[in-house]
């Protein structure tokens, strides 16, 4: 077979190549390309010795049957382009054509109207093609030369997802792509009786819903929040905006026009969507996208058309604040302070982990008492340590030193506050030990004393329950200095003293003051214990002479021996009972969230926490790429505040969704301890939308709830319904996008 004006394949591959980006999508025409043909030929073109040259264009399977000669073929209804259809600029189909020939052309830049005479017949379709610059008075035209009606009473409705959307002015000259309209579009004839007859009844404007398009709730629920945003809709309503240019923007002005007609019930943001694809053909197609992707490009996309000389644009000047971003080198100090835009705040939901930490009192004030905590698992030792300082009402000069015991024995300290907690496991038991801020101070030592009974006949010690810890001076310890210390440790032990007041304390009780355990400890003299210095390896345990002394190292490890008589004296179940992290039977399963609040997600987000590894940042005093430690803080809020909780989460191992329920204020979220640069200025905010994500990652579905100025009421948006509801219904699990304003910020938008 002979192939007309064939050449080789690579010269064809650099001409259509060369010819497709010289197009302009918006002003040139396109042909349609079966998938499966242009898939063929493109590899062809890139591996000619592997694959075979396809033979004449064949577009017949993408086509209606019905095509006869008097209409140009069509493609097929539903189909999909990228997957079913490539679009070729007319160069591009010419030279295909020229080469191989085949067919049939169809044309891209022709929309088809499915016309329907009866709105209670959706099989009585009549099919009509236009191409997307014709006006929509020559659909009007087109339409009632055929139907044979006449235009004063003719009546066209947008009739997608076949629901009144909107009756089109037939003495429009829009045209057809600028009235949203896409490549299949169903349109409903009303014949009028009389040519004055009214078209719709009237609807508060703000109550219109927004049409499915096919997966795209996520698009309409951002859309649906910033129509009721109030600067954004000061700005797109005028008649002619300010600096207005780009075709996004003025597809975006169009669309929220389209929202706020009085009388409109429901828009399609058909028009609007074509021009976010071109914008951003990542949200191209019907693919399932995310809500707080297409808002934070979308803003993007407005402030770079909209932006003058000065950068600042409507979007820049309303969502607009910025955060001073401090990064410190752990070995030098060094310190890196910088300030960044942001136009959504992205909070983390922190995953609660609850942990279980027994605190020892070496004063002998307080009881063993075990105390458990829920700290974000994302966190750091640190916070542990503030955690467990509220649950144990510590004083301002009081502090703990945290420990992990296995074996009855000290295994290691956590003294890093900036730790990570994945270093404490649900397994492990962890003590923190109570002393005064001037004990822990450095220089100071750490004295353990272990407990142990003799075994075999005395020959042998063995550990039992859990160690003792405090703080000393590094000068001689005598026996009475070590008497001192275990004597406060033991006091809250003593059985003699073991009244309900102090077996409550294991419920977070308290004991009389350290004045009595020190008081006591004096009127007892020696205690009867046999005490015994050992090593780091609990190998060697040497006996401690009464007249002798000890000169504490960097640890210093004392094991005290119990008889009979002291296990009768003091309950040493306190010691042995020590419980884990965290056990199932202790509290509920671990899968589930725990409530926790928007200003607590706020103040995570903000806390001061180690960059991770496999993001160091370069120290320019050390020359060394470092673990900085990073601290956010607010410096300047915008007059519109978005917050997206986080809800999402991905790891190496697993993709979830987080239903967990946040507390948010809807009136007088005030942030004005949180900023920064002490303008003295108030932030106060109050919401007026949300966008919420119901579901899980298998399948999703947003909507959106927006509260009306006029009316001062709240509404849900679901795609095309609008109903009412209850300023009590707006906090939920599924609550996803929160959209605040500044009190005070509708004068300055009254007065710009």
């Amino acid at each position: 077979m002979t192939i007309p004006n064939s050449t080789v394949p690579e010269e064809e591959r650099r001409i259509v190549t060369e010819l497709t980006s010289k197009s302009n999508k918006e002003s040139d025409s396109f042909f349609s390309v079966s998938k499966s043909w242009y898939s063929s030929w493109e590899r062809y073109v890139e591996q000619p010795s592997e694959a075979p040259r396809p033979g004449p264009i064949n577009n017949h399977h993408i086509i209606e049957t019905t095509t006869t000669s008097d209409h140009p073929p069509q493609l097929r209804r539903f189909l999909v382009e990228g997957k079913d259809y490539v679009l070729v600029p007319q160069q591009v189909w010419n030279r295909l054509f020229q080469w191989y020939e085949g067919g049939p052309q169809i044309r891209g830049d022709l929309i088809s109207f499915f016309l329907s005479s009866d709105e209670n017949d959706g099989d009585d379709l009549s099919s009509i093609w236009l191409a997307k610059q014709a006006s929509v008075r020559e659909l009007y035209d087109k339409v009632c030369a055929m139907k044979n009606v006449s235009q004063e009473k003719a009546r066209i409705w947008d009739y997608t997802c076949m629901s009144k959307v909107k009756l089109l002015n037939p003495l429009s000259d829009k045209t057809l792509e600028e009235s949203g309209f896409l490549k299949d579009q169903d349109i409903l004839l009303e014949v009028a009786e009389s040519s004055s007859s009214s078209s719709y009844s009237l609807e508060p404007p703000g109550l219109a819903g927004l049409v499915n398009l096919g997966n795209t709730c996520y698009m309409n629920s951002a859309l649906q929040c910033l129509a009721h945003t109030p600067p954004i809709l000061d700005y797109f309503l005028q008649d002619n905006p300010l600096g207005m240019s780009g075709e996004l923007a003025k597809a975006f002005g169009e669309l929220l026009k389209d929202l706020w007609s009085p009388g409109r019930k429901i828009v399609a943001p058909s028009f609007f969507k074509t021009k976010l694809e071109t914008y951003a053909p990542q949200f191209s197609g019907n693919m399932e996208q995310d809500s707080h992707e297409l808002l934070v490009s979308l803003l993007g996309g407005l402030h770079t058309v909209l932006k003058d000389s000065d950068n600042d644009s409507v979007i820049a000047n309303a969502f607009q604040g910025h955060w001073k971003s401090t990064l410190v080198c752990p070995v030098c100090g060094k310190k890196l302070i910088s300030f960044d835009p942001f136009k959504c705040m992205d909070l983390l939901l922190p995953l609660t982990r609850s942990i279980t930490v027994t605190v020892f009192s070496s004063d002998g004030s307080h009881p063993p008492v075990p105390y458990t905590v829920k700290v974000p698992k994302e966190r750091s030792c640190g916070d542990l340590i503030t955690a467990l300082r509220t649950a144990c009402c510590l004083t301002d000069d009081e502090t703990l030193l945290l420990a992990k015991v296995h074996e009855h024995k000290i295994s290691r300290y956590f003294e890093n506050p900036l730790e990570s907690l994945s270093a404490i496991r649900d397994e492990d038991h962890i003590v923190a030990y109570r002393m005064n801020q001037t004990q822990k101070e450095s220089g100071k030592a750490k004295l353990e004393i272990l407990h142990g009974r003799a075994v075999n006949g005395r020959r042998d010690l063995k550990l039992f329950g859990t160690p003792f810890v405090t703080c000393v001076n590094t000068e001689p310890l005598s026996e009475s200095d070590i008497d001192a210390v275990i004597s406060g440790f033991l006091f809250p032990l003593q059985r003699v003293q073991a009244s309900s007041k102090i077996h409550n304390g294991r419920e977070n009780g308290h004991l009389p003051h350290a004045a009595a355990a020190a008081d006591d400890a004096s009127d007892r003299g020696e205690l009867s214990f046999r005490i015994f210095l050992t090593d780091e390896g609990y190998v060697n345990f040497k006996p401690f002479q009464s007249d002798s002394s000890v000169n504490p190292g960097l640890v210093t490890r004392i094991l005290v021996e119990w008889n009979n008589d002291e296990h009768e004296k003091y309950d040493a179940s306190h010691l042995r009972d020590l419980p884990e992290v965290y056990r199932t039977s202790f509290s509920a399963e671990k899968t589930k969230q725990e409530a926790m609040s928007l200003l607590s997600c706020l103040e995570a987000f903000l806390a001061e926490a180690p960059l991770g590894l496999d993001n160091m940042w370069k120290c320019p005093k050390c020359d060394v790429y470092r673990q900085a430690n990073k601290k956010l803080d607010l410096w300047k809020l915008p007059d519109i505040l978005v917050f997206q909780l986080q809800r999402l989460r991905t790891s190496k191992y697993f993709f979830r969704k987080m239903d967990t329920f946040v507390n948010f204020p809807i009136n007088d979220l005030d942030l004005s301890k949180y900023v920064k640069n002490e303008d003295g200025e108030s932030y106060l905010y109050q919401l007026y939308a949300v966008t919420n994500h119901h579901g899980g990652v298998d399948g999703a579905h947003y909507t959106a709830y927006a509260k009306l100025n006029d009316d001062n009421k709240w509404y849900h948006f679901d795609d095309s319904n609008v109903s009412p509801m209850k300023e009590s219904e707006v906090e939920s699990s599924a609550a996803y996008l929160l959209f605040y304003r500044r009190v005070g910020s509708e004068t300055k938008t009254q007065s710009a």
